[in-house]
């Protein structure tokens, strides 16, 4: 005679109170946070010098005197980070090269053993730059008398979904569609299409941007981009 095997039953959590692992350190105020951690003398202090114009060229970089400064540890620039960054468009630079494309896009990076160090040796950064004509509406970013801010961008690397327009400030057009066709076999009938391009200072086309509802969340949470329909096309 076979006796079926049993197995244990899961007990179920629903209705029942649960301890919490860490509650104890945290009533007690034992828990330690990454706030409490000490890294004594060896931590550094970073700071940024970052863009003070909409749109510039960067003609010369000099880092001696804060390099100099007893104290810094560190002192990078793009020439340090010479690969470019994007999630579905790479097209910026760790530390800016050769333009800037925004009032505080990055330039030098200073790390010393002080934050009041870090700040002093900014101020003895020299950057010579080149102011350009920035791009400040969204319908004269994409207007063919509108300086480009990125005229590479047709060398970028981008995600099969991205569509950049070489020669222009779009890096890509966005195209939905939604309702029922009167077409067999088709679903798709009223359809609205448009390019997606930043209102912030120098429209820069680092925008990353899909079909995704979800994608255009993150864009508009990181970018500050919106969706500028100046050539809405519904059939």
């Amino acid at each position: 005679m076979n006796i079926p095997e049993t197995k244990p039953a899961i007990p179920s959590p629903i209705g029942e109170n649960k301890q919490r692992i860490d509650a104890r350190e945290k009533v007690t105020g034992a828990a330690v946070f990454a706030d409490d951690l000490q890294f004594g003398a060896g931590l550094l202090h970073a700071r940024i010098l970052r863009s003070p114009h909409p749109h510039a060229l960067i003609k010369s970089i000099d880092t001696r005197k804060a390099a100099a400064l007893p104290g810094v540890k560190a002192v990078v620039t793009g020439r340090d980070f010479p690969g470019y960054l994007g999630l579905y468009l790479q097209d910026r630079h760790i530390f800016c090269r050769d333009r800037v494309r925004y009032v505080g896009d990055p330039v030098v990076g200073i790390a010393a053993i002080t934050e009041e160090l870090a700040e002093k040796a900014l101020a003895w950064i020299d950057v010579e730059y080149e102011p350009l004509e920035p791009v400040l509406e969204v319908e004269f970013g994409v207007s063919e008398t509108a300086p480009l801010i990125h005229p590479r961008l047709g060398e970028y690397e981008v995600a099969s979904f991205i569509l950049p327009a070489p020669g222009t400030n779009i890096p890509t057009t966005l195209r939905s569609a939604k309702g029922m066709s009167t077409t067999p076999g088709r679903n798709a009938l009223p359809s609205l299409s448009g390019n997606i391009v930043s209102p912030t200072s120098s429209m820069s086309p680092s925008n990353r941007t899909s079909p995704s509802p979800g994608l255009m969340r993150l864009v508009r949470s990181r970018c500050g981009v919106v969706l500028n329909l100046l050539s809405p096309n519904v059939t």
